[in-house]
């Protein structure tokens, strides 16, 4: 199954991307998300792991999370894996003509 969904954001594509580079600021974006943090990084970033802990109905579960493509500051890709599914994700980020 697949799913595209696209956003109109008003910011740059550096201040977009930034948002997207760093797990831990899932937190801040994302109201489901409890916990996030990387347990190894990598100096390429591809092949860093990371969790992320996803909260809805007063439940819990556990996500590992591991980058798998990564061109800053228009993608960055990352595989989540965890008890209920595995997710592929894919964010592209592109600045608009005015």
């Amino acid at each position: 199954m697949k799913f595209t969904f696209q956003t109109l954001i008003s910011a740059s594509q550096n201040v977009v991307f930034s948002w997207l580079d760093k797990p831990e600021k899932a937190r801040e974006w994302m109201s489901s998300v409890s916990d996030a943090r990387i347990l190894n990084e990598t100096e390429d970033r591809v092949g860093t792991t990371f969790i992320e802990v996803v909260e809805e109905n007063g439940r819990s579960t556990q996500l590992q999370g591991v980058i798998s493509g990564y061109n800053p500051p228009e993608m960055i890709a990352f595989d989540l894996s965890g008890r209920y599914n595995h997710t592929h994700v894919v964010y592209l980020v592109r600045e608009l003509e005015n």
